[in-house]
């Protein structure tokens, strides 16, 4: 467009490309439109792109068939890339203690169910706890989740867990 002396108009077209560069749904698009037409590697870089943008619909990726021949390609890759990965601990208090909850995903969780298992001398102590969202990288802290004396305390389990993105 510049070319031809259509500079607002390029101004223009090159500022929708920059924000929609930025688009999680734009992303997952074009990781779609590159499976499709056999670019497996960069599908695989935009849909990484798409979950760090706040894609989180996982259970999709994997049986979207736009994005088949990806997955066929580097299916190592995607198993890691779509993993759910967390890790859980006991944050001691004086009185009350916290439970954390770590986000070590490449994409957001939602609608985060996790049941920590607390191993006491005296029996186990059993807890839901609830989170609407844990974007990547995040801790989410739960506060005053649980009563424990130390002296009491035995262990821990992370328990059952569920998530959107958990695989069925």
């Amino acid at each position: 467009l510049n070319a031809y002396g259509l500079h607002q108009e390029a101004l223009a077209t090159a500022a929708t490309a920059q924000n929609q560069y930025n688009s999680p749904l734009f992303s997952y698009n074009i990781a779609r439109f590159s499976s499709i037409n056999g670019l497996t590697q960069q599908s695989l870089d935009w849909l990484e792109r798409a979950f760090k943008l706040g894609v989180s619909n996982v259970r999709w990726s994997h049986v979207d068939p736009e994005l088949a021949a990806m997955r066929n390609a580097h299916r190592t890759e995607f198993d890691n890339l779509t993993e759910v990965k967390m890790t859980g601990k006991i944050v001691w208090g004086i009185l009350n203690d916290d439970y954390q909850l770590t986000n070590n995903s490449k994409f957001p969780l939602t609608n985060v169910v996790v049941n920590p298992v607390i191993v006491r001398k005296s029996g186990r102590t059993y807890k839901e706890l609830i989170a609407p969202r844990i974007e990547p990288g995040q801790t989410y802290t739960w506060d005053n989740a649980f009563s424990i004396s130390k002296n009491e305390y035995v262990d821990n389990e992370f328990g059952d867990w569920d998530a959107d993105q958990k695989q069925q």
